[in-house]
């Protein structure tokens, strides 16, 4: 090449990248921070949970819907154990953190199992056991 040319003809540029991202392939799970932290591996904990849940893989909306429940649920358990160590906590964030939750695992498909009434005794059945019974 001519050393006169212009240097914008001489430089040489790179093709632009036709791969996908390290997330999409699945090499990591976001993207930054440390995956060996403890809130890393919580958070592959819960989303690996979630997905099983699921009973089928994931579509990649509702995989970003797992993955936005699992940041979530992580938050609410961050918050908890501050509470547990005595640190004072906006009880807002709890509640907006649990109805983010339940939000997102109603959009990804998974809704929360309601607990079947118990066959014990009712409420007026352990009162009314715990009254002394009067003599007429």
């Amino acid at each position: 090449m001519d050393s006169l040319a212009p240097a914008a003809a001489q430089v040489k540029t790179k093709p632009a990248s036709s791969g996908r991202a390290r997330v999409t392939n699945g090499k990591c799970l976001h993207i930054g921070g440390d995956p060996r932290g403890a809130a890393a591996r919580r958070y592959r904990d819960l989303l690996a949970g979630y997905r099983a849940a699921l009973g089928r893989e994931p579509d990649p909306v509702t995989d970003s819907r797992l993955r936005a429940a699992a940041a979530v649920a992580l938050r609410g358990e961050l918050l908890a154990a501050e509470l547990a160590a005595g640190k004072r906590i906006d009880a807002s964030d709890v509640f907006a953190a649990s109805s983010e939750l339940r939000r997102a695992l109603r959009e990804a498909g998974l809704e929360a199992a309601t607990a079947a009434p118990s066959e014990g005794p009712t409420l007026a059945d352990i009162l009314s056991a715990s009254r002394p019974e009067r003599e007429a």
